[in-house]
């Protein structure tokens, strides 16, 4: 019989965080539970490490998948070997460098039951050197703002990892593509805001979000698979929501938020041939929702159209050390 929740786990040189993950996710509250892990081919002692944890929870031990790709394929190809190897009716991500309160699925699955919802959303703490926050994921009762929220990621994040999603739903959405290691979660929960209306909230903090491991993609310098996955996820999700009819304010605030985000892109990478390559994607956009941006925003933009690369990036830092130096009177 396969068990309610499963819980995927992408497996990848993160051999300095795995046995935490695992203590914290075989120490589960909640009892019908089904695990599973993908070792996207790790070159260090992730796995051992993880079979030795498993060891210790021998009631836990029939629940638990190990799948091992025989080269590294990417995070993408691993959370859909996970979605492919699990049977659970509700199904959630957990990345391996981060870990959860022993109540996260209990607390996630008895909500979801209570409002029949189709996706469930928790807060999260917010970990790093620099300490610990605990940071909120809004679901709002007007279900367009929630979609607003989640498309600039200003109060709804766009992340799978604090969400118990129903199978149903990830059958309805297009699979990620192999490749897409960025902006993955964007790709995937954009699709599913917009084909359900049935979020629900638990107010509290389960999951713990390490936000400064460094061998993370997120970290690594913007090179040109952070612009390819960005323009191949936005560009994806600019099709959908047109196919799907969404109604023009999420068009123009996703056009909007692909015009911020090349931004963003341009002025965080020192490659010159990247940034001339990438220069006039979305030109159209661009022309069309620019006096909507912030002046900071506005003024890098039309750097960037007329190529002038350095003077943005020097604007950019500029404005930093600005905000720094007047926080300190």
């Amino acid at each position: 019989m396969s068990q309610k929740v499963s819980i995927l786990v992408p497996v990848y040189k993160v051999s300095s965080f795995i046995e935490q993950c695992a203590h914290s996710l075989f120490g589960q509250t909640y009892k019908d539970i089904e695990y599973v892990f993908v070792n996207d081919c790790s070159p260090d002692n992730s796995i051992l490490i993880l079979e030795k944890v498993v060891e210790l929870y021998p009631h836990r031990k029939e629940q638990v998948k190990i799948i091992n790709h025989i080269v590294n394929r990417g995070l993408a190809a691993a959370r859909n070997c996970a979605i492919d190897n699990s049977t659970g009716e509700y199904l959630i991500q957990v990345d391996s460098d981060d870990y959860v309160e022993s109540n996260f699925i209990e607390d996630l699955y008895n909500k979801a039951l209570e409002t029949n919802a189709d996706i469930t959303v928790c807060d999260f703490y917010n970990e790093s050197k620099q300490g610990c926050n605990e940071m909120f994921d809004a679901v709002f009762d007007d279900i367009n703002k929630t979609r607003s929220s989640v498309i600039n990621s200003c109060h709804s994040l766009a992340c799978v990892w604090n969400k118990l999603i129903k199978r149903e739903l990830y059958i309805l959405c297009n699979r990620l593509p192999d490749g897409l290691n960025y902006g993955e979660d964007k790709y995937m929960v954009v699709q599913m805001y917009f084909l359900t209306d049935r979020i629900a909230k638990v107010n509290k903090p389960l999951y713990h979000y390490r936000s400064d491991n460094i061998a993370s993609i997120t970290w690594q310098k913007k090179n040109r698979t952070h612009f390819e996955n960005t323009f191949q996820c936005f560009d994806f999700l600019s099709l959908f929501l047109k196919e799907l009819n969404a109604n023009l304010t999420h068009r123009e605030l996703l056009d909007i938020e692909k015009i911020k985000r090349k931004s963003s892109l341009m002025i965080s990478t020192n490659q010159y041939v990247l940034r001339k390559e990438f220069a006039s994607k979305w030109h159209d956009e661009e022309t069309k929702h620019l006096s909507k941006l912030k002046r900071g925003k506005r003024i890098i933009t039309v750097l960037v159209r007329l190529r002038l690369f350095g003077v943005a990036h020097l604007y950019h830092y500029g404005v930093i050390i600005h905000h720094w130096l007047m926080s300190l009177f």
